[in-house]
């Protein structure tokens, strides 16, 4: 067995404990909802859909609208960047924890979630464009392209931004927006 199968094996093995036991606390079925277990470590989670993010902070909301799970591939860089993409995407600026499933950063299938992270001058944040994975086995299917967002430039901070993810008959896409 090649090691790149056992990899393969391995990630659907964990998603299928993952989402079928116990879900994603945080997440729901196309509908944000505030998880209930302890995230003492993760970015702050976002007090209600219909409370605005306050003005220190963003409201980030991850929407799978695709049948595949997505490891959301979500930076943040609370300082400039100087080349982006690249200055962004690097192992420092990965956040993970307070997204999905057990704040892996990977969402179930057509499912939402959000978290506030902290926002401060010339904040950005953005994906990698996102893995589109098997839900059952969890090998990679496609990657969607590399998105990001500026403050300052493209939204303030009390800002709400919207990351979806979608599956289209060309490939797998990702858009990034502002919810106003």
């Amino acid at each position: 067995m090649s090691s790149s199968n056992q990899t393969g094996v391995s990630w659907g093995l964990l998603l299928v404990t993952l989402f079928v036991p116990i879900g994603c606390a945080g997440c729901s079925a196309l509908g944000p909802t505030t998880g209930s277990e302890d995230r003492s470590d993760a970015p702050e989670p976002a007090a209600s859909a219909e409370e605005p993010p306050s003005l220190d902070s963003i409201r980030i909301e991850f929407r799978n609208l695709s049948s595949n799970a997505v490891d959301t591939q979500f930076y943040v860089a609370s300082e400039p960047v100087a080349a982006l993409p690249d200055g962004l995407l690097i192992p420092e600026n990965l956040v993970q924890a307070g997204i999905g499933v057990g704040g892996t950063g990977i969402l179930g299938p057509l499912t939402t979630d959000e978290v506030d992270v902290t926002c401060a001058e010339q904040v950005v944040v953005g994906t990698g464009g996102g893995e589109f994975l098997d839900a059952n086995l969890g090998t990679v299917l496609g990657q969607g392209p590399v998105r990001f967002m500026q403050s300052d430039f493209q939204f303030d901070c009390g800002a709400e931004l919207v990351f979806e993810y979608t599956q289209t008959d060309g490939g797998f896409s990702v858009t990034v927006f502002q919810d106003h």
